[in-house]
C-alpha cells in the first residue's frame, strides 16, 4: 500500500532547494546590481558604460547572470 507520508518529505525537500537556489540567485543579482550602482556612481555615467572597462565588464556579468540564473532555477 502507498502510504502518504512517504511522499511529502520528498517533496518538501525538492521545494526547499529549489527555494534555496531561487533565494541564492536572488542574492547574487543584488550584489552584481550593487557593485553596477557603485561604478555608475563613481564614473558619473547615468546610460550606456560611459567607456570606462570596469563598468563594461560589471555590465556584461550582471546581464549574463539576469539572462542564465532563470534558466539554471528552471532546469533544477
Amino acid at each position: 500500500m502507498y502510504h502518504y507520508f512517504t511522499v511529502l518529505p520528498n517533496k518538501i525537500g525538492e521545494k526547499m532547494v529549489s527555494s534555496l537556489y531561487i533565494v541564492f540567485s536572488a542574492l547574487i543579482l543584488f550584489k552584481l546590481s550593487l557593485e553596477v550602482i557603485k561604478l555608475r556612481t563613481q564614473y558619473q555615467v547615468t546610460y550606456g558604460d560611459g567607456g570606462f572597462c570596469e563598468l563594461q565588464a560589471a555590465l556584461r556579468v550582471q546581464s549574463n547572470a539576469i539572462e542564465y540564473i532563470p534558466i539554471l532555477c528552471c532546469y533544477y
